[in-house]
């Protein structure tokens, strides 16, 4: 990496703009000027331009690195341009103040980086973080912060760190330097895998102690010796499970067969008693066959005798109907006489109905007139004019169902007559009439215009059901509208208060309950009138169809009583031409049907055959039981109960010894899987453990201390070249095996070797001059391993801060001669210093002048 050009403006002491181009200086180059002049704020404004931190770390915000000399509209900018393997990079950083709404101030601070080709500037992120600027710094150059003040930037008051820190110390300062976080991150995991394995194998302990605790044995040995005693306790209960079994086997046989002869003597006992109840059913099937005899004597009279009594029936019915008929004639006669009456009077009432019509109209049309004054009564009257409808139509729809009801049934008893005349009109003479059966029919036929459509009388039927329906659903209506409307005689009652208020001058204008109450009046009238005027029109149109229905059926009647007369001789002639003298009526009349004839004669099949079962069934059933003895078959039932229930428990015992068998066959393939995994891990883990507290150091060196010694090796080596022209090469560095600070760890602790005294000496022995010169070589040494182990890594410059104050002008001669050495190999150095031996020596540079108001650069060239 080597600084091209660096820009600066309202940062520390540098409130104007302020450039250096890096390319007016040699490989030495003096930064100079008077203390506080901020010559070292221009290392800060290159470590802040990459990493946002100081070069020595005291200072980390860069809003506090502003200038206090600037005002608020001035920003701070830090523009840092470098080349690092033939490509060239530009970092910036910017802070302005901003004042918002509520007159409080903030500082935004904005971040950019990217990559110079033919001095256009291609930044790197769209729109960049100040994360994103670090990572990239550090994925450019290879060094975090830490790394790069301790490579490139050898801060103030900080040489002599690495030569006079302890062992721990110069650990944490090379392990950040030479990346040996690989070495941690190794120990670390081979430490974790080595508790991992631990753990597992603690873990399968655990388990197999549980294994065997749970099944109440110590250890392998132990499980195959009651594996053993278990297995020979079993074959001795499978001998006895077959004795039991045999037992029981013997004993079911001979329960089974006494169930069978005591079944035996129950049937025999209930055949006994059938044959009993049979014995006596003997008189009664006797009487049953006397009356089947008697049956069959008068079964060909029977059907004239039943003929006779029918056509008497029909005779005295026949009578009735015709008296029936004679009466209701006479009523409706004297209605007739009645009905010219009624026709003038219903016409008057048609005269009068007219009128209020008339004045109803009137009224209606004051009415709504007087009604557009009144708006906010809309609501109460709408309903109020519902409920009015809803209960006109309910009375009206109840009149008219009511008209239909009567309809129905005036149509339905029109069709039953139509249908007789029809039957009637089908007869002819020598042919048989299908009710009576007659050949002669001497009655003419009666012709009727009474013609009913059995659909019309079935579509009928449907509108009465759905008038019915319509008078449920007005009823439901009713109700709803009646709750509305008691809402709105509410909601009147608060409105009307407020209808006075704001129209006080119409207050005389309240005539509209009188003509609601007039035409109220004048509807029920209308109504009424109405209802009348119905009532007496299908009063005359009943009386007029009542009293031709009552014609019709006299004269039927009449037909009907004639026929049935000669009827009635002609079945009584025929039951007398079929009747004996000896044969008396009660025993017609009581005589059984045919039907139960039948059922007599199944009664006397079915007993006579359940006789001869029974008495067969008796003598195979005696004939099993001779001979044999029957014994207690409660005794042989708890025999047997106790017999199965022995050989339950002892099954049970047997399964319990096959469940434990099994466990501990199990528990031993368990164990023996488990101890043969455990044995497997042992060796590993050992291994494992002693490599893993190895790396560590637990007993000795570390591994990261061990690579570290090395490191320091080769640092100390490269040193000594460089002190080799300093005091004629008096003093070499070496690593000593010291142990020091808390671990008493050795290994990295340094020794000076005095060639004057040729004996070695302590670091701290040396004097300030001695120590930054022997520091400045170690420092220089560190910063060339650096660039050699971290691959990829190029420094073709450095920055000394401070130091040469303690140095005599020998001690400075050997200092710049080791410097002039290095930047020969790294490209530049730059030191920053004020004093006048380094400005004589080093003729170009910085010079640095202070103002009260901020600091000025200078370019001096070579």
């Amino acid at each position: 990496m080597l600084p091209e050009k660096l820009t600066m403006q309202a940062f520390g002491p540098y409130v104007d703009k302020q450039e250096i181009d890096f390319d007016n200086f040699s490989h030495l180059f003096l930064i100079r000027g008077e203390t506080g002049s901020g010559k070292t704020m221009i290392l800060d404004a290159m470590t802040y331009a990459l990493y946002g931190k100081s070069s020595g770390g005291q200072r980390e915000e860069l809003e506090s690195m502003r200038s206090r000399f600037v005002k608020d509209d001035t920003p701070t900018i830090i523009d840092f341009t470098f080349a690092l393997h033939g490509k060239h990079y530009r970092f910036m950083r910017k802070v302005e103040v901003k004042e918002k709404r509520n007159k409080d101030k903030t500082i935004k601070v904005s971040v950019d980086a990217g990559e110079m080709l033919d001095d256009q500037f291609y930044p790197f992120f769209e729109n960049p973080k100040l994360r994103n600027i670090e990572e990239k710094a550090i994925e450019l150059i290879g060094l975090t912060h830490e790394q790069f003040i301790q490579v490139m930037v050898l801060p103030q008051g900080k040489f002599e760190k690495l030569l006079t820190s302890k062992s721990e110390e110069k650990q944490e300062i090379l392990r950040t330097l030479f990346q040996m976080d690989k070495w941690e991150n190794i120990t670390i995991y081979l430490s974790d895998k080595a508790n991992l394995m631990k753990k597992q194998m603690d873990e399968k302990k655990q388990r197999m102690d549980a294994l065997y605790q749970g099944a109440m044995v110590k250890d392998q040995e132990d499980v195959l010796c009651q594996i053993q005693e278990k297995e020979a306790v079993l074959q001795k209960m499978e001998e006895k499970s077959l004795i039991l079994e045999h037992d029981l086997t013997k004993l079911q046989d001979i329960l089974n067969e006494q169930k069978m002869l005591h079944d035996l003597v129950v049937e025999q006992q209930t055949l006994l008693k059938k044959q009993g109840q049979l014995h006596q059913q003997k008189q009664i099937i006797e009487k049953i066959k006397q009356r089947i005899e008697e049956y069959h004597q008068v079964e060909m009279i029977l059907p004239y005798f039943h003929s006779y009594k029918k056509s008497q029936m029909e005779h005295l019915k026949r009578q009735a109907d015709l008296q029936k008929a004679q009466q209701q004639w006479k009523i409706m006669q004297e209605k007739m006489r009645h009905l010219e009456d009624m026709r003038k009077d219903n016409e008057k009432g048609m005269i009068i109905y007219q009128n209020l019509q008339n004045e109803a109209t009137s009224l209606q049309n004051c009415k709504e007139a007087f009604l557009e004054l009144q708006q906010l009564q809309k609501q109460k009257n709408l309903y109020q004019n519902k409920q009015k409808e809803i209960k006109q139509r309910m009375e009206a729809h109840s009149l008219q169902l009511k008209a239909i009801e009567e309809q129905h049934e005036t149509m339905y008893q029109a069709y039953l007559n139509d249908t007789a005349m029809q039957l009637r009109e089908t007869l002819q003479d020598q042919k048989p009439c299908p009710v009576c059966g007659s050949l002669h029919h001497p009655y003419e036929k009666m012709m009727t215009n009474q013609y009913v459509d059995v659909m019309a009388l079935k579509s009928l039927k449907e509108t009465l059901e759905q008038e019915k329906q319509k008078q449920s659903e007005l009823e439901k209506q009713w109700i709803k509208i009646s709750t509305d409307y008691d809402h709105y005689i509410h909601q009147y009652a608060q409105q009307k208060t407020s209808y006075q208020t704001k129209f006080s001058a119409y207050a005389s204008l309240d005539t509209i309950e009188k003509l609601q109450n007039e035409e109220k009046n004048l509807k029920q009238k209308l109504l009424t009138i109405y209802q009348k005027q119905q009532q007496q029109q299908k009063e005359i149109e009943n009386i007029l169809l009542k009293h031709k229905e009552a014609q019709g059926k006299l004269e039927t009647a009449k037909t009907e009583i004639i026929r049935a007369q000669d009827m009635e001789k002609e079945a009584h002639m025929a039951y007398l031409a079929h009747c004996t003298e000896d044969m008396k009526e009660e025993v017609l009349l009581h005589q059984p049907d045919a039907a139960q004839i039948k059922k007599d004669e199944k009664q006397i099949e079915e007993y006579q055959t359940m006789m001869i079962k029974t008495a067969s069934r008796m003598e195979e059933v005696t004939l099993q039981l001779k001979n044999k003895k029957i014994e207690d078959l409660q005794m042989l039932n708890q025999d047997m109960i106790r017999l199965q229930q022995e050989r339950k428990a002892h099954m049970q015992m047997m399964a319990d010894v096959k469940s434990r068998i099994e466990l501990l066959k199990d528990i031993q393939k368990q164990g023996a899987s488990m101890s043969e995994e455990y044995e497997k891990l042992q060796p590993s883990y050992q291994k494992l453990l002693h490599f893993s507290r190895a790396m560590r150091g637990d007993n000795s060196v570390g591994i990261e201390r061990y690579v570290l010694g090395i490191m320091l090796s080769n640092i100390t080596a490269n040193a000594n070249q460089l002190l080799a022209g300093v005091h004629h090469g008096r003093y070499q560095i070496y690593r000593s095996e010291h142990a020091s600070g808390k671990t008493r760890k050795a290994g990295l602790e340094f020794s000076i070797y005095d060639a004057y005294s040729c004996s070695m000496r302590n670091v701290v022995s040396l004097s300030g001059g001695e120590k930054f010169l022997v520091s400045l070589a170690l420092s220089l040494a560190l910063s060339m391993s650096v660039q050699a182990r971290n691959g990829g890594i190029s420094f073709d410059c450095m920055f000394i801060d401070e130091g040469f104050g303690t140095l005599d002008e020998h001690s400075i001669a050997d200092a710049l001669s080791i410097l002039e050495k290095m930047s020969k190999q790294k490209g530049k150095i730059g030191i920053i210093s004020h004093v006048e031996v380094l400005k004589e020596n080093i003729p170009g540079g910085i010079e640095v002048e202070k103002t009260r108001n901020g600091s000025t650069i200078i370019i001096r060239k070579d």
